[in-house]
């Protein structure tokens, strides 16, 4: 049984969990601030087709000064741009 810290901590967004509909050589998730400047770009490959997860950095909160994130989630193959979704804010 997790202790109420635990519950707190594991609660809080340390990544994202999304569905390829086709495998992909690479995948990419991109946060940007509200400048639109890249903060955080993490990658994964190769992966098959079906739900995957990617882990945010460990120290993007620290990096996001006014705490606003918008994520980009892009599907790569033979390094061309298969997909790209906006998952829009991000709450960390």
């Amino acid at each position: 049984m997790l202790t109420m810290v635990k519950q707190v901590e594991a609660a809080r967004a340390k990544g994202v969990v999304v569905y390829l509909p086709e495998a992909a050589e690479e995948l990419q998730l991109i946060v940007l601030n509200s400048l639109g400047e890249v903060v955080s770009q993490s990658s994964r490959g190769p992966l098959e087709m079906g739900l995957q997860a990617l882990d945010f950095e460990r120290d993007l909160r620290s990096r996001l000064k006014d705490g606003v994130a918008f994520g980009l989630l892009r599907s790569l193959r033979k390094g061309i741009v298969q997909s790209e979704r906006r998952l829009g804010l991000l709450s960390l």
